[in-house]
């Protein structure tokens, strides 16, 4: 197994955590989000299934770099972008109007529709 892209403990408000206490792995864990596509973090997932344990750069992380490069490759140039779903927001769609809520008296009205890009869209 490749990981790419890796980060499991976090920083919040100055405070730094870890998602998984006691999965530790030096210079594969960090608080600080890390690239690793030039030089992917390896496991062997037949003898290491916690993926506790990284290949490190030896005569056996050369050997599946082979194999899993040229797989990579392919995989790449295949890729197809795709068209965010949730892009466009309408409030029409978004109003609290629950199945029962006639009953109590507790509808709010439903605005129409205008789907339009989102706040966090329109700011990028």
């Amino acid at each position: 197994k490749q990981w790419y892209q890796r980060r499991v403990a976090i920083t919040a408000g100055g405070n730094k955590f870890n998602y998984c206490p006691g999965q530790y792995i030096e210079n594969v864990l960090t608080h600080e989000k890390v690239n690793h596509t030039a030089e992917p973090v390896l496991f062997h997932l037949g003898r290491d299934p916690g993926e506790k344990y990284p290949i490190y750069h030896g005569s056996e992380y050369q050997d599946a770099m082979k194999r899993i490069g040229p797989v990579v490759e392919e995989h790449k140039a295949r890729l197809v972008p795709g068209y965010p779903s949730l892009n466009h927001c309408d409030n029409a769609i978004q109003n609290w109007a629950p199945p029962g809520c006639e009953e109590i008296d507790y509808c709010l009205p439903v605005p129409a529709s205008n789907p339009e890009l989102c706040v966090w869209i329109k700011s990028v």
